[in-house]
């Protein structure tokens, strides 16, 4: 059957009478052609053509003799638009249009059409006005990547290569009974922090083992103006004012009825943000300041490499919000640089020699008056370290800021500072052995004798090194295994600033000692803000009895004050006394209940990742085998002895870091709400890395959507991008899209909850299965203790855009 390209019955004229024409020319027959109607010259017999006239004269619709005129065509691809979506009756349709000057055409437009077809069938069609635009035409089916050519009534055509397309996806149409919308949302709030594979998280719910299930199509509206079900896929379909609600996630448990989970932090780079991830590294220096976790130095692709990062730049990471890693620059040469001190009389430096395996601590403040006088404020300090051709240091540095004060106003001055010489390059100012990769400790609170009293600092512990062979009593392990770097103070006194004092006890005496020399300890402050750490496991040797010796397990707290000598009083010091620190080491170990225990390991990560719970993560076994596990020990129950327990985690397919060495751990962040463990870097095989896990006991809402694709050749679908909109209440959820690995943050809401956000290279967000996967998981989450009924994903609309050639 001889059909139109919309599929329609050709007229009489454009079937029977050329057929016939055809055939009495055959036969001989005299046959007039010219008295034919047509309206293409394809209804016209061989050697004929349609007169549809010309944009000057009108034509007569009928067949002439010889052949249509082939003009001169081009097209301008950019101005051709083929748009997939969804509509509010349930169906999906594609259309095409074409804007001004989309086609050239000479002499004139008459009988020029642009085409669309498919595997060589035509399927539809619309003709070129005399703008050299088009009339919007839809294709028979919802399709994608069609062929389009303009072509003249002689049959000449010219293709139409790299034009637009545009996927508008949304949730129109999903409360229509047998709709075409393949748009799907899924509720998938859980219990657990894990996140898993989106397409595996469908299938099988996570840990709960069954499939998700879908939003409801509709709601029924109440009486008090809400609706039942909170969730539906009407109520995300159009900005209309009313939102859907998601489940809130049930309590988790504190203590092992709920399985732990990790989520990996990270970003992406939008139109509005450029996500900064710094080089992979390992021997990095990390500390926690202000909820943010700050970062120095580090190499590549081990210790052993050359270090990554210019000489004086750092980062600072911020876990919420979505901001993510931050580069500090030191200031560019000239007025900002730091200047000869006034508060101490000798220079800082422009920037120390990029270094790795340093330790790091909490930089304190110094504050003056009346002016003139110079007011400091250390961000943090880092001590030792080794630079890129192995060479170890000794020396205390520091980032922060001098501030001039004189009458009527002030000079600010941001940079490095060389604090050993600016604290008079003695002895005391430095590190006793040139040293790298010590277990360090930041602290906020150090006491250090003042007068008869005492004062508070700002610094770090440090315990061990490279450079701290094992000995006799004399050695040197036995006298300088622990030392204290003393930051500045919190008041207008510089006091002990700038000066390295000894923590090593007899506890750490390598033949006789209860901790005796070991390598690979693991150091945390105390969660309490108080002037003591924590030390766990490691490799003792040389210990006068051989059975002393091997992988530990043990906890030891060290504890700083300052006491009256004699008598061990507290300060302020009486007549005939003096104030001296005291470091108390054991002299046991932390007591704790025979079973369960950890097993030995060396060089672990600890932390508080909850509070009053010592949480081990990893390090290597006795037997050389990496570890994953994790433990944690609560020392809320204090005095009474705590215990061991060994965390659960969500097994695979959830969503853990692959197993690794060399790795920071870092806890008491109060990420979304809650404590947090941070698990940042480290070496996997052999690769370094500079990824971020967290490791919490939260339980998220969440609502992961599928926004299906399906082109016919992603491959050749260039420049593609995906813009996103969603509008919800006024406090949002944040943004997640699935890169085949990870999670990866797109946005944060901004007032009142909208996100606004476009991502390039859009084709590798393309899953295998020809969709894009998304998900809101809300900040504010359901933890031990509380059950945030209030957590929950809002959204009003949600509306997708996939643009590409």
């Amino acid at each position: 059957m001889n059909t139109t390209l919309f599929g329609g019955k050709l007229p009489m004229r454009a079937t029977v009478l050329p057929l016939l024409a055809a055939a009495l020319f055959a036969v001989g027959c005299s046959v007039d052609a010219t008295k034919f109607t047509c309206s293409s010259s394809g209804e016209c017999p061989t050697g004929y053509h349609c007169d549809m006239g010309t944009a000057a004269a009108a034509g007569t619709f009928r067949c002439a003799s010889g052949s249509a005129q082939q003009k001169t065509l081009a097209a301008n691809a950019s101005k051709f638009l083929l748009v997939q979506r969804s509509n509010a009756d349930g169906t999906v349709r594609s259309t095409i249009a074409a804007d001004v000057g989309a086609v050239t055409s000479t002499p004139d437009f008459v009988g020029v059409r642009v085409i669309a077809s498919q595997g060589g069938t035509d399927l539809a069609s619309s003709p070129v006005l005399a703008d050299g635009s088009i009339l919007q035409f839809q294709l028979p089916n919802p399709l994608l990547q069609v062929q389009l050519r303009v072509q003249d009534d002689s049959g000449h055509s010219v293709a139409v290569t790299g034009y637009p397309e545009r996927i508008e996806l949304s949730f129109l149409g999903k409360d229509v009974a047998g709709n075409k919308n393949e748009m799907a949302a899924y509720d998938a709030v859980s219990v657990s922090n894990s996140l898993y594979p989106p397409p595996t998280w469908v299938s099988t719910g996570g840990p709960g083992g069954s499939a998700l299930t879908e939003l409801p199509p509709s709601y029924t509206v109440l009486a008090d103006g809400g609706s039942s079900p909170p969730a539906s896929y009407r109520g995300v379909a159009q900005l209309d004012g009313v939102s859907i609600s998601s489940n809130f996630a049930p309590q988790p448990d504190r203590d092992g009825g709920t399985a732990m989970g990790w989520e990996q932090i990270t970003s992406i780079s939008t139109n509005t943000t450029t996500a900064l991830t710094p080089p992979p590294r390992v021997g990095a220096t990390m500390m926690v300041s202000s909820g943010s976790v700050l970062m120095y130095g580090g190499a590549a692709p081990d210790v052993d490499g050359g270090v990554v990062d210019p000489a004086g730049t750092w980062y600072t990471f911020s876990p919420n919000g979505g901001i993510g890693w931050t580069a500090v620059q030191p200031p560019a040469p000239g007025s900002r640089d730091p200047f000869p001190s006034t508060s101490f009389g000798s220079p800082g430096v422009s920037a120390p020699t990029p270094r790795a395996n340093a330790a790091m601590g909490a930089g304190g403040s110094l504050s003056c008056s009346p002016a003139p006088c110079t007011q400091t404020s250390h961000r943090f300090i880092v001590a030792g370290g080794s630079n890129s051709t192995g060479g170890l240091t000794d020396r205390l540095y520091a980032y922060g800021d001098k501030v001039i004060l004189f009458t009527g106003g002030s000079n600010t001055y941001t940079g490095w500072w060389d604090l050993t010489t600016e604290f008079g390059d003695g002895p005391v100012n430095k590190l006793p052995v040139p040293n790298a990769g010590m277990a360090h400790a930041p602290l906020f609170s150090i006491p250090v004798p003042l007068g008869n009293t005492s004062q508070q600092h700002a610094g770090a512990v440090l315990v061990g090194g490279v450079n701290i062979p094992p000995g006799t009593a004399a050695s040197a392990w036995d006298n300088i295994a622990c030392q204290i770097i003393v930051g500045l103070p919190y008041s207008t006194t510089p006091g002990a600033a700038g000066t390295v004092a000894s923590c090593t006890t007899p506890e750490f005496a390598t033949g006789a000692g209860a901790i005796g020399f070991r390598s690979g300890v693991a150091l945390a402050p105390s969660d309490l803000g108080d002037s003591s750490v924590y030390l766990f496991g490691g490799n003792r040797s040389g210990a006068l009895s051989p059975a002393a010796n091997g992988f530990k397990n043990d906890v030891w707290q060290g504890t700083i004050n300052v006491v009256c000598n004699p008598g061990g009083t507290p300060t302020p010091c009486s007549a005939g006394t003096t104030p001296q620190f005291k470091v108390t080491w054991g002299p046991a170990p932390v007591p704790v209940a025979a079973s369960p225990l950890p097993p030995p390991r060396t060089n672990a990560g600890i932390a508080f990742a909850d509070s009053r719970r010592l949480t081990v993560y990893g390090g290597r076994g006795a037997a050389g085998n990496i570890l994953t596990d994790v433990w944690e020990l609560d020392l809320s129950v204090l005095p009474a002895t705590p215990q061991w327990r060994q965390v659960g985690l969500d097994p695979s397919p959830a969503l853990a870091p692959a197993a690794r060495t060399k790795f920071t751990f870092l806890g008491n962040l109060g990420y979304a709400s809650n404590w947090t463990g941070l698990l940042i870097s480290g070496l996997v095989g052999t690769s370094p890395s500079m990824d971020v896990w967290a490791l919490s006991k939260q339980a998220p809402a969440r609502l992961l959507v599928k926004a299906p694709v399906k082109l016919p050749a992603l491959d050749t679908a260039t420049n593609m991008t995906l813009g996103i909109t969603s509008i919800g209440p006024l406090f949002g959820a944040p943004l997640y899209i699935w890169d085949g690995s990870a999670w990866r943050l797109v946005s944060s809401p901004g007032l009142p909850g909208t996100i606004f956000e476009t991502l390039t290279n859009a084709a590798g967000f393309v899953q295998p299965d020809s969709s894009i996967y998304l998900m809101f998981m809300q900040r504010s989450r359901s933890v031990p203790g509380f059950s945030n009924i209030n957590a929950t994903i809002a959204l009003d609309t949600l509306q997708l855009a996939i643009d590409f050639n």
